[in-house]
């Protein structure tokens, strides 16, 4: 009965950050204090979310290199930004 409870609960959580766009960091919150309650429930969203590690690491003279995807990254965020006079104005 406790793992069907925790696999619900972990789905709701799942399926709730998704249909809101909860930010990992936001979702890490709950997660410690639901802890207190549900030791099986993961400790960190990146868990929950099941979150792909799969990273392109190169071997390049001297060492390593992985890029980090800087314009994906600036791209994703100015994407979100809200352009008023104003904001432009205090810059």
């Amino acid at each position: 009965m406790g793992e069907s409870k925790n696999q619900s609960t972990a789905s709701f959580l799942n399926d709730w950050a998704m249909k809101y766009n909860i930010s990992r960091v936001a979702l890490n919150e709950p997660l410690v204090h639901l802890q207190l309650f549900d030791k099986m429930l993961a400790k960190d969203s990146r868990t929950l979310l099941k979150t792909t590690t799969d990273y392109d690491i190169r071997r390049i003279q001297g060492g390593l290199y992985h890029h980090l995807g800087l314009q994906t990254a600036l791209s994703k965020i100015l994407s979100k930004a809200t352009v008023t006079e104003n904001s432009i104005a205090s810059l």
